[in-house]
């Protein structure tokens, strides 16, 4: 676990040395779990943080294999329980719901959409 931790650390560094510093925090609060011998889980407090840390993860993967020297090493990330943010509804709506949701809030863009008779690809 220490080892893994002391990598975790050096990679952050690296991140905050590239002038990522919003993503190094994020790493330096991350939280670490072995969960066998060639996975581990990482933890965090909000979705925003987790994102920041899938976007790193083919060179954050990358980097501690190599540190191992063990190519089967793998993670997951994962958002803490209790503290997970409600994703606005507006983004988890396909396009045609959202057409329909703003065709509901404005009629005239429904009735805009049939004068000009077009079709709408979703």
């Amino acid at each position: 676990m220490q080892k893994l931790a002391d990598f975790w650390q050096q990679y952050a560094q690296k991140m905050d040395d590239q002038q990522k510093h919003s993503s190094a925090n994020t790493f330096k609060l991350a939280k670490l779990n072995i969960e066998t011998d060639n996975f581990f889980t990482i933890t965090v407090n909000a979705i925003t943080q987790q994102r920041f840390i899938e976007q790193e993860k083919m060179l954050l993967a990358d980097f501690i294999q190599q540190a191992f020297n063990n190519r089967s090493i793998t993670f997951k990330v994962l958002v803490e329980e209790g503290e997970q943010q409600q994703l606005p509804a507006h983004l988890t709506l396909n396009s045609r719901q959202r057409f329909e949701k703003l065709a509901e809030q404005y009629p005239l863009l429904k009735e805009l959409k049939d004068r000009l008779k077009l079709e709408l690809d979703y």
